[in-house]
């Protein structure tokens, strides 16, 4: 949502202004972020934000119980289960 949230700004606020024709780059009133920040650059930088984000978000709260977690994937499973899984789901 963080990165949603800057897209949609960065784009809302690129959109406000027009686009300078060329030729006279030395009247460009637009803000130095949309005026020399490219988009691709911006893609990066908000990639990089969005995974700090996703980091700090992940260390600050509580990890979630053992018991919700064990059958959402397949180390802990015994693989005679696995098999008898993927054997009932093949028949379907």
């Amino acid at each position: 949502m963080v990165g949603l949230a800057i897209g949609v700004t960065r784009f809302a606020w690129e959109s406000a202004y027009s686009q300078v024709t060329c030729g006279e780059e030395s009247q460009d009133e637009r803000p130095a972020v949309i005026k020399d920040v490219h988009y691709l650059h911006f893609g990066v930088i908000l990639f990089v934000v969005v995974v700090c984000v996703t980091v700090v978000i992940s260390l600050l709260t509580k990890p979630i119980d053992d018991k919700h977690v064990s059958d959402t994937h397949c180390h802990g499973r015994d693989i005679s289960d696995l098999l008898h899984i993927a054997a009932v789901v093949a028949c379907k």
